[in-house]
C-alpha cells in the first residue's frame, strides 16, 4: 500500500516557527517529538480510534470534532467521546487513543474531567492495552503550563500505557502546535495502515 496523504495531515511545506524542516520543535521548552510512533500490533489496527477530550471553553472539543472527521474522511474508524462521558473500564478496554485535554488556571482538570481525575488518576490503574498520542492545551501566562495535561501523561505512564509521540503541548491555539499535532496523527495512521497491510 502506498504511503498516506492527506492535506489534513501533513505538515506545511515551508516549517513554521520554532519547528524545523524534520518537524522538530527548536524553541527551548520544547515540543518534544519522535521522527516516527511505533509499530502498531495489526490486530489494534483493526479497531476505532478513540478521540477522548477534556474541554472547559470548548477548544479541546472542537479540536477533538476536526480530528474524528479528518480520521473519517480517511477512512478511519473513530469514535468520540468527552471525559464526563469516559469510565474506567471502557479506557481499559480501548487500544488506541488520542486525548485532548486542557487546563483550567494553575493545572487544573476541566469541570468535564474533574470526576474522573478524582476517582481515577489518584492511583495507576492497568492500561497496558492503551496505546496514545496526546494533545495537551494550555496558556503560558499560568505558572503551571498544561498542568492537567501533564498529570494525565504520568498517570497514564504509570498505568502501563504506551505513548506513541511526546505530548504536543499547546500554548493558546498555537498554529505550529496545530500543525505538529496533525502531522503526527497522520504518521499514527501510516502505521495503522502497514500493521493491517502486513498482516493480510
Amino acid at each position: 500500500m502506498g504511503m498516506f496523504n492527506s492535506s489534513w495531515f501533513q505538515r506545511d511545506e515551508v516549517a513554521p516557527p520554532g519547528v524545523s524542516p524534520t518537524g522538530m520543535d527548536t524553541a527551548p521548552a520544547a515540543i518534544g517529538v519522535q521522527d516516527s510512533p511505533p509499530p502498531v500490533e495489526p490486530e489494534l489496527a483493526r479497531e476505532p480510534l478513540w478521540v477522548i477530550y477534556a474541554s472547559e471553553t470548548g477548544v479541546a472539543e472542537h479540536l477533538a470534532q476536526d480530528a474524528s472527521r479528518a480520521l473519517q474522511d480517511a477512512g478511519v474508524a473513530s469514535r468520540l467521546l468527552s471525559f464526563d462521558q469516559l469510565k474506567l473500564d471502557t479506557l481499559q478496554g480501548i487500544g488506541s487513543a488520542l486525548l485532548l485535554v486542557s487546563t483550567c488556571y494553575d493545572g487544573d482538570p476541566p469541570d468535564m474531567a474533574e470526576e474522573f481525575f478524582r476517582e481515577h488518576m489518584q492511583q495507576p490503574a492497568s492500561l497496558s492495552r492503551l496505546g496514545y498520542g496526546m494533545l495537551a492545551l494550555g496558556d503560558s501566562y499560568y505558572d503551571e503550563f498544561c498542568g492537567f495535561g501533564r498529570r494525565l501523561k504520568h498517570w497514564l505512564q504509570a498505568s502501563g500505557a504506551h505513548a506513541w509521540f511526546e505530548p504536543v503541548e499547546m500554548d493558546d491555539e498555537d498554529a505550529a502546535a496545530t500543525r505538529l499535532w496533525r502531522e503526527r496523527i497522520g504518521a499514527v495512521i501510516q502505521r495503522r495502515r502497514d500493521a493491517r497491510q502486513s498482516s493480510r
